[in-house]
């Protein structure tokens, strides 16, 4: 019997936009922006007319995510081909600092005390805000990678996690004179665990002489409004983590803004690299050094 040389075709694997979403931890609104815009990711078409995406993608579009944090565009990243994304994700997770190592090595010992004294160390020798962006945003994203790739253990994200909110908060200026005028409530949405970002942002708006009012993390959306309400806020500003944004947090904001019409949005935290549409009226920062140039301006 002759033998065939050519191959046989495996059949694709198809995901929904839901799923997309979920492995790669980019938001259904980004992925739907990208296909219209860009071309990719790549729909298939199912007989019933339904959209279906390859999961050979899921990869290819955790390394876009990944690099979108750090600066790139979209626009160029879709445009490249797997093995230069990955190049780039190599180099972009390269040591942001020359003592994260050995951050990472007490935290593996557990030793809270070493910790903080390097921390507070290092606090010293630059701004409050610089400290925030180029030490504590890059060490809490390598936490995250290390976690999620199973080099670390949660009670390892855990423990540091708890060690950096100390950390801010004994760095967080007291007794400051508040701008009259200007009143921030700060918290983070339902099913948001992620307090971190709003602890930073209490810290630099101490800095600048705004009053803060810190519901902390994972509230409810009414409660959010009543209490902006109830306060006379100005502005409610929320950390939005990128786990958040993942599960998708459009319908949120939008009782939110409809329940607050009073109040200026603000966002930060690590879900703005998920592509969230929102209108032009919500401001939105990705480092505390845009968010501290903004207060600055009020």
């Amino acid at each position: 019997m002759k033998q065939s040389n050519d191959r046989v075709q495996q059949p694709v694997e198809l995901i929904s936009i839901g799923e997309l979403a979920s492995k790669t931890g980019l938001s259904p609104e980004r992925l739907r922006s990208w296909e219209q815009r860009y071309g990719r990711p790549e729909p298939v078409r199912l007989e019933s007319g339904h959209r279906r995406y390859p999961a050979s993608e899921v990869s290819f579009l955790m390394d876009v995510g990944r690099l979108l944090v750090h600066g790139f565009k979209a626009s160029e990243l879709l445009k490249s081909s797997p093995e230069e994304l990955r190049e780039r994700v190599k180099r972009s997770m390269e040591q942001p600092f020359e003592e994260l190592d050995y951050w990472r090595s007490l935290v593996e010992r557990f030793d809270a005390k070493v910790l903080k004294g390097v921390m507070h160390e290092m606090a010293a020798s630059m701004t409050l805000v610089e400290f925030l962006d180029s030490r504590i945003a890059p060490f809490l994203w390598d936490l995250g990678e290390r976690w999620a790739n199973g080099e670390l253990r949660i009670s390892h994200e855990h423990f540091a996690t708890f060690r950096v909110g100390e950390v801010i908060g004994e760095l967080t200026p007291k007794d400051r004179a508040f701008k009259e005028g200007v009143k921030v409530l700060l918290a983070t949405l339902p099913g948001d665990l992620h307090g971190l970002g709003v602890a930073m942002a209490e810290a630099v708006l101490a800095t600048e002489g705004v009053e803060a009012v810190v519901l902390g993390a994972d509230n409810p959306v009414q409660e959010i409004a009543g209490t902006a309400r109830t306060i006379e806020a100005t502005h409610i500003a929320l950390s939005i983590s990128r786990g958040l944004a993942q599960r998708g947090v459009g319908k949120l904001l939008e009782e939110l803004i409809e329940s607050a019409p009073d109040q200026e949005l603000v966002l930060g935290g690590g879900g703005m690299s998920m592509g969230l549409r929102l209108p032009k009226s919500v401001k939105q920062f990705r480092t505390m050094t845009e968010f501290q140039r903004w207060l600055k301006r009020m």
